[in-house]
């Protein structure tokens, strides 16, 4: 059974980004993964997505209760494997890294703050503060601009494993010590949205979240209070208070980023009434950084302050955005389509609309439906289809997100299973393993023997 976290453990991972668990295996289990990673490193080299072929043993470490526990916490019952793990090695005396965060492999996603990709970091040996452990900035997962908050070091015995909101700020320090230091990375997604909790909740938790009076405050109550709600499956309730709409339309593009989010969640707290304003505001804001995203490394057109508020809006949201699907302007309709996606559950019904737009003539935006449809799950044969279509794309990160969507809706796709097992040829090597994921998800005896 997984040792499940509970609401303070829970709360602590939404505020500041990561929760720590250990694998109590046996001392001499991490000793012999750590001779194995030692022996691969030696003999070949770092082989990337391959370790876990040369170090089976790794599977026993994700496997284990506590690790499992806080995995499906965080993402639901229903998690999975990303097919990219990498092994990483931080020799000694090697300067730090500088502070990052990950792209997602061969695609340019939306850094969405509600949780649905983690990364999870496992030593299988000692590792000290001179040894160049992982560090991780607390409270940064949701800034696409780091803060100036001060670095947490990973460090553990063997067995440690960390997992982290998969866009948290992250480096390895500098390896002091005459001693290699190495980290297994993998990566770990969500397929069902949260309809409840998924940790060891009780009704009766009340999180301690600040009010957020001063937009440039680094307590981002609005924005805990939302993505709690969202893991806990409701919506919250508007607010009728908050100021006024038209001047937190114009803080979302304020110059700092801590401003601009806590303008989102503020309108996002005040419901429907904020809806037509945040619309006008996603308008405009789809085609002023259009530029400037799309210069952007690891990042998606759709990176807009407004759709933080609109998904925060949820449900009464929704009507307006299948509106905006139809826009003449490509970049509107594509940030409509991923804001869908992102309010997720109660989206459901927009499902149709953003089918359609798996045809669309710019590969944005049949990228952004295909990963909403994915979100908002449910196989009507009109999804499937289009998905299944989308597997022959001619752009990699369309293919790319077909195929995970289909993962994420499972046995309802089973439309797709010969579409699937074409993109088992597939040129990318990521298009090839999320079909292959997608296939095994669906566990129809046709999906088996594809695999």
């Amino acid at each position: 059974m997984p040792n499940l976290m509970d609401d303070a453990a829970m709360w602590d991972f939404v505020v500041d980004g990561y929760t720590v668990v250990h694998a109590d295996l046996a001392r001499e289990f991490h000793a012999q993964i750590h001779r194995d990673t030692e022996a691969v490193f030696a003999e070949r080299g770092n082989v990337g997505n391959a370790i876990l072929a040369e170090v089976p043993a790794l599977a026993e470490v994700f496997d284990h209760s506590a690790v499992r526990g806080a995995l499906t916490s965080i993402l639901g019952p229903g998690y999975r494997f990303y097919p990219h793990r990498h092994c990483h090695l931080n020799t000694p005396h090697s300067a730090a890294q500088a502070m990052h965060l990950d792209s997602y492999e061969a695609d340019e996603n939306n850094r969405h703050h509600r949780a649905r990709w983690a990364l999870a970091f496992y030593y299988p040996h000692d590792v000290d503060e001179g040894m160049g452990p992982t560090s991780v900035v607390p409270r940064a997962q949701y800034h696409s601009t780091r803060p100036p908050d001060d670095e947490t070091l990973f460090t553990g015995e063997a067995g440690s494993v960390c997992i982290v909101h998969y866009d948290s700020w992250h480096r390895a320090t500098a390896n002091l010590s005459d001693t290699p230091r190495y980290m297994h990375k993998w990566l770990f997604i969500r397929t069902e949205e949260p309809r409840e909790p998924s940790w060891d909740h009780s009704p009766s938790f009340a999180p301690d979240y600040p009010a957020t009076a001063d937009l440039g405050s680094r307590d981002h109550g609005d924005m805990w209070a939302n993505v709690w709600n969202w893991h806990c499956g409701r919506e919250w309730e508007a607010k009728e208070d908050g100021g006024r709409v038209a001047d937190l339309c114009v803080a979302l593009s304020a110059d700092l980023e801590t401003v601009r989010l806590n303008a989102a969640y503020a309108l996002g707290r005040m419901g429907g009434r904020a809806v037509a304003p945040l619309v006008d505001t996603l308008r405009d804001e789809a085609e002023r950084r259009l530029e400037g995203n799309l210069a952007a490394s690891m990042t998606n057109p759709s990176h807009l302050y407004s759709g933080y508020a609109l998904s925060a809006v949820g449900g009464p949201a929704v009507p307006a955005l299948t509106d905006e699907l139809e826009s003449d302007t490509w970049s509107i309709r594509a940030a409509a389509a991923n804001i869908l996606g992102d309010i997720g559950v109660a989206a459901e019904y927009a499902a149709p609309a953003l089918a359609k737009r798996l045809g669309d003539a710019e590969p944005w935006v049949r990228r952004n439906a295909a990963e909403a449809l994915g979100h908002l799950g449910g196989g009507a044969g009109e999804v499937v289809r289009g998905l299944g279509g989308l597997l022959a794309d001619d752009v990699e990160w369309v293919r790319l997100n077909a195929a995970v969507a289909l993962t994420r809706i499972g046995g309802e796709a089973a439309g797709a299973v010969p579409a699937l097992e074409s993109a088992l040829d597939d040129d990318a090597y990521y298009v090839r393993a999320n079909a292959a994921h997608a296939l095994d998800a669906i566990g129809s005896p046709s999906a088996g023997g594809a695999l």
